[in-house]
């Protein structure tokens, strides 16, 4: 009953022409899953046997089951002569001619099965389609859920997923990559040599008529813009080798995924690919913004600067006011900043000489709050934007797979090595051997 029950199901009943059929078990099955009897069909064998009232057997019909009488092939019988013997057998037999052409021979038999199959195909197939839809959508829900997930682990969580050591503890290694920009910040080092100077040509540059004893806002903005420019690269290079890493975690994680289904990791691959491409874009974008900003305005809350910035005035001026003005020594150490050469202030005038110095040190207290700055940005937004591209690439994975030809389409396709077996088979029995 199984094999009779499902509706997308033909039912073929091969009775003998002898055979009551209105008694018979295997039609009374098949009227018990298929009343209307429309995908019912009969096969009447050994009609020229038992010719006798068979035409009125498949004629009243009672049961409203579709009947084709057959002849079967006798002895050596080739397919083509058996075909022919049939059609003489059902066109000059006495009773048997008496039977509608539409219900006797082998080919009615194949007609009657393709348009049994037809009506039945419109009739399921939406339901069947549907069924399909509902099945895969769930399969991708948990498909692309399962892969966020897993993300979310790797990349946001830090926890260990089984996968190749290089990708096991990823939060380890970004956490080293912020570390390491930390330090490629701190290496960009000052000129030791020209100690002053560019300073005194700002200050030359923006003189005008005012206060001495204060420094010019526009000195320290100028010189802000210069020290930023020359690491705007470095925030930059960051994002792309972090999203380098986070790049080849994911496909590794795509890949592991699509282990059972491998003609899914080409699509699903390109929707991550988007999905990176995007988020990554707008990660560039803030870092060159997060630069602008820095050299457009120049503030803090942080209190220490102040207390940092008089500290390092207070700590060396004097011991540089009398190295250049006894001229004793080249080289002078100044506390938070190193050692520098001092001999080019020997003829500089005081004044010129004391705003210098104290648009220096400002810049040396400000330039710690603003590394300290970018730092913190860059790691919250590496978590923030690989949070954003764990909950893009679910999403573009999803709508990639149900686009039509995209994803889904593809679990139907064979893989190219079974397809290229079944051309080598094909081949192997469509051409013949040479005979020996």
């Amino acid at each position: 009953m199984e094999h009779i029950t499902p509706e997308q199901n033909i039912i073929v009943n091969v009775l003998s022409a002898e055979v009551e059929f209105t008694t018979c078990e295997s039609i009374r099955l098949s009227r018990r899953v298929d009343r209307t009897g429309q995908r019912t069909l009969v096969a009447v064998t050994k009609s020229d046997r038992h010719a006798d009232y068979l035409p009125e057997k498949v004629t009243t019909n009672a049961v409203n089951i579709s009947y084709v009488c057959v002849r079967n092939r006798i002895g050596n019988e080739t397919f083509d002569e058996a075909r022919i013997q049939e059609a003489n057998l059902f066109k000059s037999h006495p009773s048997l001619s008496m039977i509608d052409k539409s219900r006797v021979g082998i080919p009615v038999l194949a007609q009657k099965l393709v348009q049994t199959h037809d009506v039945i195909i419109s009739k399921c197939l939406p339901n069947i389609v549907n069924e399909i839809k509902e099945k895969l959508d769930e399969w991708t829900s948990r498909m692309s859920g399962s892969l966020k997930e897993t993300l979310e682990k790797l990349l946001i969580h830090g926890e260990v997923v089984c996968l190749p050591d290089k990708h096991k503890r990823c939060d380890t290694r970004l956490a080293k990559m912020v570390d390491e920009f930390k330090i490629e910040l701190h290496a960009e080092g000052e000129s030791f040599e020209n100690f002053l100077v560019d300073e005194m040509r700002v200050l030359k540059e923006s003189g005008g008529i005012r206060l001495s004893q204060f420094v010019p806002e526009y000195a320290f903005s100028y010189l802000l813009r210069q020290k930023v420019s020359k690491i705007s690269d470095l925030p930059i290079s960051f994002v792309n080798k972090v999203w380098s890493y986070v790049e080849s975690v994911s496909f590794e994680v795509l890949k592991d995924h699509c282990e059972s289904f491998p003609q899914l990791y080409s699509p699903m691959k390109k929707a991550s690919q988007n999905a990176l491409e995007k988020i990554k874009n707008k990660f560039l974008q803030r870092a060159t913004d997060m630069i602008e900003m820095e050299k457009n305005t120049n503030y803090t809350c942080d209190p220490n600067f102040l207390a940092s910035w008089k500290e390092l005035k207070s700590a060396n001026y004097d011991r540089l006011s009398d190295a250049v003005e006894r001229r004793r020594s080249k080289w002078i150490a100044i506390k938070g900043y190193g050692d520098v050469k001092v001999d080019h202030l020997f003829d500089v005038p005081a004044n010129l000489r004391e705003q210098a110095f104290d648009l220096k040190m400002m810049m040396v207290a400000y330039w710690a709050v603003v590394l300290r700055r970018m730092v913190d940005w860059s790691a919250l937004n590496l978590r923030y934007w690989i949070q954003k591209f764990v909950t893009e690439m679910g999403i573009s994975v999803f709508t990639n797979m149900m686009l039509s030809g995209c994803g889904i389409e593809k679990m139907r396709e064979e893989p190219r090595s079974v397809a290229e077996k079944g051309i080598l088979s094909l081949t192997e029995v469509t051409e013949p051997k040479n005979s020996i």
